[in-house]
């Protein structure tokens, strides 16, 4: 049976976001899609507009500048040809020249440049004009002409765009036509004396074509006009026309270009928003400019109209994304809705007479219709979360204790991985500082100690270097070079492990190590003294046969030799710094044990007479003799030449054997 009231209900059901799910996550896409696009569209146009107004203002810029240079080089070329023609036998010999000859000239200058000079001609220092093309003005006299007196003391004379109405009627048989006179002194070969002016009208309209043509060839939205010092109108691309009235009246533009603002926005010019670059002419070489301005300018209807077309193309893309995400939604609520559906269905089940195996149980109809317009009345989302409300209260106590368990376990990983990274840290820092310092340091900086100074009385030092290793490491390639100090140190650190030394440092090819450091012992201290020397004693004799074992092993192309020095005394053993703290030796004793392998040879081990006295029963040594040594004077030093208890030692061997 038709029921129009429950009909209406599942309409409004439907798109209502207040009842439906489905209807509140469609709004909730087309929301954020319109809100997204509109955010972007702003963001874009404004962007968008500033980028394209910093872009065209700079160009115009650019071609402001493009064209004054232009305008320059045009009139400096022109100055340039009537110097060169002034300097020509026929008019700078002598005021007495050749008129036949002169004509000649002129008629053939202006015939090569017919689209550029409209008149030639040569003035006399009486001022009457006595060379010209085609005759014009022959014999007219110049006194009231600006030119003159300027040309006629030696200097150079450009004159503003002008109209020549005499000179304009005689050639063209027009008063309209624009010029630049330009005028330059003819000075005699001989003595230099001004005897003359040479003097031409340029056309300014070959003049404006070839730079607009230059400068505006790909500008057709690009205005250019030239100003002269009382911002007349010289030049406007627009209107071809020279009208000498014309001004350019605009306060705030007048007041720019004032300023030496290059660009700038000029509003309500015309009637127009314009974009403008402007630049003063300043001359070149020796050419000296006219104070002209030049000036381009674009309305921002045409500078923008790209910004205002790519608005629009976003307003286009913003509505098709938003009916693109409605659509989207919808779909999405359909999938989302789903679950709910089906809960919510079977709730109806249940309210319709359905029981939970499928059964049909006699109900009422009018209790059924109630029951199945609450659903449209109320809302899915409603009624779900009343029967969600329920089993959530049931499941809470249940999944508090799930959800505390795992966080307990997962604390509990957490904290151990933590452990295991500290433990692993605490290990790398501790074999850091072990290669970094002498154990007896460590242990008193992890005891707090932050100042660590000590008197050492008997310490032997050991110091060696590479002979020569700057010069064979410009011979080999770089890997080769980290390489062998690589191998020789390792090498050496074994040994030194070996015989108790301590290594202090490494700088460049050179080792310092020190043995009997932190030592303490009850037997007698010279006997402590000359078992601390003879076991560096010993690790030196290793290390010279070391490098005898890398040279004869050929992985490298030169041979390798050290010098080695040895010293015993008493020393300052401490930390120094508080940021990549070091540790370090100083005394006298180290300064000697330093000299005494500066002052070596390649290849031996020189110890000073200290050592000496207390190794000389283990060891063989030959006497040097007195060495001078830079801060000490003359020292008698011992060359080491091996170890009296292994020699025995192998003799014995052999003798076994």
């Amino acid at each position: 049976m038709w029921n129009s009231r429950m009909f209406w209900r599942k309409i409004a059901y439907y798109i209502s976001p207040a009842k439906s799910f489905r209807a509140r996550l469609i709004l909730a896409f087309a929301l954020e899609t319109v809100i997204s696009c509109g955010i972007m569209l702003v963001v874009a146009t404004v962007w968008s507009y500033n980028a394209q107004r910093s872009t065209v203002l700079s160009n115009l810029g650019s071609l402001s500048n493009q064209a004054v240079a232009l305008f320059d080089r045009v009139m400096f070329e022109r100055l340039r040809e009537l110097q060169l023609a002034s300097t020509t036998p026929t008019f700078a010999s002598s005021t007495n020249y050749n008129t036949t000859e002169a004509q000649q000239y002129i008629e053939s200058m202006k015939s090569s440049y017919s689209d550029l000079y409209a008149w030639i001609g040569v003035v006399g220092t009486d001022a009457i004009v006595k060379v010209s093309t085609g005759n014009v003005l022959l014999g007219f006299n110049t006194t009231a002409r600006p030119f003159r007196s300027v040309c006629l003391s030696g200097g150079i004379y450009f004159g503003d765009v002008h109209l020549a109405a005499l000179l304009t009627n005689l050639i063209s048989n027009s008063t309209d036509v624009p010029y630049v006179t330009v005028a330059v002194p003819i000075r005699n070969l001989t003595n230099n004396d001004t005897i003359g002016c040479f003097l031409a009208n340029v056309y300014w309209s070959w003049v404006a074509s070839e730079v607009e043509e230059s400068i505006l060839q790909c500008e057709d939205s690009i205005e250019m006009l030239v100003l002269n010092k009382t911002y007349g109108i010289l030049l406007n691309s627009s209107s071809p026309n020279y009208n000498q009235e014309l001004l350019v009246t605009n306060k705030n533009v007048q007041a720019q270009i004032d300023s030496g603002q290059q660009t700038f926005e000029a509003d309500d010019w015309d009637g127009v928003n314009y974009l403008v670059g402007s630049v003063l002419t300043k001359g070149y070489l020796s050419f000296p400019g006219l104070g002209w301005i030049v000036v381009l300018r674009q309305s921002k209807t045409a500078a923008l109209s790209a910004i205002v077309e790519a608005r629009d193309i976003l307003i286009i893309v913003g509505i098709a994304l938003t009916l693109l995400f409605s659509i989207t939604g919808w779909l999405v609520a359909s999938q989302v809705v789903k679950p709910i559906m089906r809960i919510v269905a079977s709730a109806d089940g249940i309210l319709k007479g359905i029981d939970l195996n499928g059964n049909q149980v006699e109900t009422d109809l009018l209790e059924m219709e109630g029951r199945e317009g609450r659903r449209y009345e109320e809302g899915d989302v409603n009624i779900l979360l009343e029967s969600l409300e329920n089993l959530s209260s049931a499941l809470k106590s249940e999944s508090e204790l799930r959800r505390q368990k795992k966080a307990l376990e997962r604390g509990i990983r957490d904290q151990t991985a933590k452990l295991e990274e500290v433990i692993s840290d605490q290990q790398i820092i501790q074999d850091i500082l072990s290669n970094t310092l002498p154990d007896s340091i460590i242990e008193r900086l992890k005891r707090g100690e932050k100042f660590i100074a000590e008197q050492l009385e008997d310490v032997t030092m050991f110091f060696s270097d590479i002979v020569g290793f700057t010069t064979i490491s410009s011979s080999i390639s770089p890997l080769e070079v980290v390489t062998f100090l690589n191998e020789i140190f390792t090498k050496m650190d074994q040994l030194a492990g070996q015989y108790d030394v301590e290594k202090i440092k490494t700088i460049g090819d050179a080792y310092f190590g020190v043995g009997g450091l932190f030592i303490t012992t009850e037997a007698d201290s010279h006997e402590h003294r000359r078992n601390v020397a003879t076991q560096v004693l010993n690790f030196s004799l290793d290390v010279i046969a070391a490098i005898e074992d890398i040279n004869n092993s050929g992985r490298y192309p030169s041979k390798f030799q050290l010098r080695i020095g040895v010293n015993t005394g008493p020393v300052i053993a401490g930390i120094i710094a508080n940021k990549k703290f070091a540790f370090d030796l100083w005394g006298d004793a180290v300064n000697v044990a330093s000299r005494m392998e500066s002052t070596g040879t390649p290849g031996r081990i020189q110890v000073n007479r200290t050592t000496y006295k207390l190794t000389k029963g283990n060891f063989e040594f030959v006497k040097r003799g007195q060495v001078k040594v830079k801060g000490k004077g003359d020292m008698i030093t011992y060359w080491l030449i091996g170890n009296f208890q292994l020699e025995n030692q192998l003799e014995n061997q052999l003798e076994i054997d």
